[in-house]
């Protein structure tokens, strides 16, 4: 780098024809490209006293020359005269950081409060965090490769034609604290507060800008006397013949891009030697560690002939890292509470222009695992929660078998209240009462009389017998297999023979033998739908059929009669229990009764109730019928 003689450049800009444009407190001063001859001067605007130093300068498409500076506001100088542009936000009197005149004529306005203004012909517009921008101060404002830069206090944005979009490098704080920029051959160059920085065109180009990928920053050691300042904007220049212009606060320096040298390549990083809690291992290619290690470091480096400084580290434990880890100065990589398993540990150096060095030699490292995180204690485990997983099946189960025992206890403690009771008052009753009517009729003269009282007398000795099992089956709690079928077929030949009507009755395949309570609860049903069809129903002809299918047993009873009204169907006739108590004992035995009618078509009566006792018991159990 070479100095400029002379005082310090508040800012600094590119002239149309390659000449360089340079501001400070005296004025303005156009230079020749290799800035040792003054073309001419320009005094500041009459009665401006800017309260610092110029911001910022840059020189339009159509020649005009545009100023800002500390406390003076926006300017433009055309036609040989200072004028204040209104279109500008404050009507000019917002002072703008940066400036930047592009090839298609625009000119971009910077502001400390991360605004960028746009100024196409005499339209403007604003951006802000809404459209992307987020770099704090805006101190820098540059085109390249036809897109346009925006650089501040916190970093680098892309303007894609819409909106701003950041701009990452490596290292990140190569992109702090932009003052200035130009464009060099291959390379975008830029000041800021880490000095220097080169960024590459090949990482810069197309989609690819925003990541612009590893930079490269020149400082003190390379010759540069100090560094911007946080209040510093437009410190840099690139002139005709290539040369790049900065300004720090030691004065205006120059570098030539075409005479700097690339660093050279890393050696192979050499692993030195590994620290796992204190205690110190070789560098080895294989490490076998104890369970639960603590604190591991690996320490590693590469030797370098010229400036060892700018080189950059990066490692990476194979197994348990997604990606390389920058550890930049950095000599040593530290990991706590690796599980158990296998890794590869390799390094690897960086020189400043981004060339990667060989890896290190892998060192292999075992975790080996501890009681605790073997497979077969994780196999062990999971078979002790299968086994308690059973255990509470099995209760829940033994739980479920109590709660069923209980309920069966307690129904045949009310069956034999209920058959104590018939026993004690109805049976005794109708008992004494067919004695008196027996006694009647053997003293009865009349042949007819005597034959009608006998009759009803048989009927009501049945009654009594038939009164008589029912209390035994509830006593007893009976549930041994009877022949369904011919019960109902009695069942039509009794009622058919009592109210003179033909009842035909049918079964389906094999007449099931079903447990006698399932029996019980069927032949009532279906006795009271053949009574109420020969009663009520006036029916001529009457029909039963009992079938089967897999678990469920169906029976169904049609007739030819002048059928029921559907709300009498529905909810029942008032005072009358017979289809409520149909319903009732269809869900409580865990079925279904459906009955279709219509006054004058007869009626269709449908019975599905379940046959084995477990599905009954649990709907019974649930208080819901069988789906």
């Amino acid at each position: 780098m070479a100095r400029l003689p002379g005082r310090t450049a508040d800012a600094m800009a590119a002239g149309l024809h390659g000449e360089l444009w340079i501001g400070d407190a005296s004025g303005l001063t156009r230079r020749s490209a290799d800035g040792l001859r003054v073309l001419g001067k320009v005094a500041l605007p009459p009665g401006f006293s800017p309260i610092g130093k110029i911001h910022a300068l840059a020189q339009g498409a159509d020649g005009s020359v545009w100023m800002s500076a500390v406390g003076g506001g926006a300017w433009r100088y055309r036609n040989g005269k200072w004028e204040r542009p209104a279109m500008l936000p404050r009507q000019g009197e917002k002072t703008p950081l940066s400036m930047l005149a592009d090839n298609r004529g625009r000119v971009w306005f910077g502001y400390i409060d991360n605004e960028v203004v746009l100024l196409d012909g005499e339209r403007t517009r604003s951006f802000g965090k809404e459209q992307g921008l987020e770099i704090g101060k805006v101190a820098l404002l540059t085109e390249y490769e036809g897109s346009v830069l925006a650089g501040g206090a916190d970093g680098l944005a892309r303007f894609d034609g819409t909106r701003f979009r950041p701009v990452a490098a490596r290292p990140a704080q190569a992109l702090r604290g932009l003052s200035g920029a130009a464009a060099g051959a291959g390379a975008l160059w830029l000041n800021g507060a880490a000095g220097v920085v080169r960024l590459d065109a090949g990482a810069l180009s197309g989609a690819g800008m925003d990541d612009a990928g590893p930079a490269r920053i020149f400082d003190e050691r390379d010759g540069l006397r100090d560094r911007t300042g946080i209040l510093d904007v437009g410190t840099m220049a690139r002139a005709a013949d290539g040369r790049i212009w900065m300004s720090t606060a030691a004065g205006v320096s120059w570098l030539d891009p075409a005479a700097v040298a690339s660093d050279p390549a890393p050696y192979k990083t050499s692993l030195l030697r590994t620290t796992v809690d204190g205690k110190v291992h070789d560098a080895g290619p294989s490490l076998v560690l104890p369970p639960a290690p603590g604190r591991m470091s690996f320490a590693f480096a590469s030797p370098a002939l010229s400036m060892p400084e700018r080189v950059r580290y990066r490692y990476r434990l194979e197994g348990y890292d997604r990606d390389w880890q920058q550890a930049g100065a950095a000599t040593e990589a530290t990991y706590t509470g690796l599980p158990p398993g296998s890794y590869r540990f390799v390094a690897q150096a960086v020189n400043g222009d981004g060339v990667a060095g060989p890896q290190s030699d892998p060192l292999s490292v075992q975790v080996t695992p501890s009681l605790t995180q073997t497979g077969w204690f994780r196999a062990a485990c999971a078979l002790l929660a299968a086994a308690l997983l059973w255990a509470l099946y099995r209760y829940r189960l033994h739980v479920q078998a109590r709660r069923l025992l209980a309920i069966e206890r307690t129904r045949q403690a009310e069956r034999e209240r209920i058959a104590r009771e018939l026993h004690d008052t109805l049976l005794q009753g109708v008992q004494g009462l067919i004695f008196i009517f027996d006694a009647a009729a053997q003293s009865a003269v009349q042949e007819p009389l005597r034959t009608r009282l006998d009759a009803a007398l048989g009927r009501a000795r049945g009654m009594v017998a038939e009164a008589r099992d029912r209390v035994h089956g509830l006593r007893a709690g009976d549930r041994h297999p009877v022949d369904l079928g011919a019960m109902l077929a009695g069942l039509a030949a009794r009622v058919g023979a009592e109210y003179r009507r033909e009842i035909a009755f049918t079964a389906v395949g094999e007449p099931p033998h079903v447990e006698a309570d399932l029996a019980d609860t069927c032949c009532r049903i279906a006795e009271e739908a053949l009574r109420n069809a020969c009663r009520h129903g006036a029916a001529s002809h009457v029909s039963m059929e009992l079938g089967h299918a897999g678990h469920l047993l169906t029976l169904a009873v049609r007739d030819d009669g002048i059928g029921i009204d559907s709300e009498v169907a529905r909810a029942g006739k008032p005072g009358h229990w017979g289809l409520a108590g149909m319903h009732e004992r269809a869900l409580l035995a865990g079925g279904r009764l459906d009955i279709v009618t219509g006054t004058g078509e007869g009626t269709a009566l449908r019975l599905e109730l379940p046959l084995t006792a477990p599905q009954r018991r649990e709907c019974e159990a649930a208080g819901g019928a069988w789906p």
